[in-house]
């Protein structure tokens, strides 16, 4: 188990291919791929170089930390939420996949959660439930890093076609009865590797 902790940002990037960060101020820098490790999960993406910064893509960072990033073009602000104010429901959508929690149950040391994915998209998506994160009062539990079972729903390991609902278990270690809030990451993959990442309440009965 870990702190959940929202990590600094040294740089951010509105978009990945342009050099200018102000109006009438340009700059010459070097775009490179570089790699972005959340908790194990490793995304490949584009940042500027410039000086001793890396200026990062913003919302693909925000997100894989658990906020949402909304943008205003009008006043040209970014805003970001986080903590107890993000997505306080059961059902989260992004891309025209729907990803929602049904239920929690806890047997044989580990913690089994009941989901469904719908995607309404017109390509192929697929759940990694290897990256699959708790985060139960605070602490932090990763699949990948604090279950040591190998457990896994072999529902997921095949695409979820276009149209489709799919129903399964995202499989968890045991996590603390009686807890306050208790929230479910998990990372949703489409084509050529973009990712998203949805975020839930996980409902609790009384006594959990």
């Amino acid at each position: 188990m870990k702190k959940y902790l929202i990590g600094t940002i040294a740089g951010v990037l509105l978009t990945t291919s342009s050099a200018a960060f102000a109006d009438g101020f340009s700059i010459n820098a070097a775009v490179k791929s570089i790699q972005f490790n959340f908790n194990g999960n490793v995304i490949t993406e584009n940042a500027v170089e410039y000086g001793d910064h890396v200026y990062v893509p913003v919302r693909l960072v925000a997100e894989n930390l658990g906020a949402k990033v909304g943008w205003d073009a009008e006043s040209a602000m970014m805003t970001f939420t986080y903590g107890p104010d993000v997505n306080n429901e059961a059902v989260d959508i992004k891309n025209d996949v729907t990803f929602s929690v049904d239920s929690i149950e806890r047997s044989g040391g580990s913690t089994k959660l009941k989901v469904k994915l719908k995607n309404d998209r017109e390509v192929p998506v697929a759940l990694n439930e290897q990256f699959s994160q708790l985060v139960v009062d605070g602490e932090q539990y990763n699949h990948s890093t604090d279950f040591k079972s190998g457990t896994f729903d072999s529902t997921w390991l095949k695409p979820i076609q276009p149209g489709a609902v799919q129903t399964g278990e995202i499989i968890m270690p045991e996590i603390p009865k009686n807890a306050d809030s208790v929230r479910l990451l998990v990372y949703i993959m489409g084509p050529g590797g973009a990712i998203d990442t949805f975020q839930v309440v996980v409902p609790m009965e009384k006594g959990d």
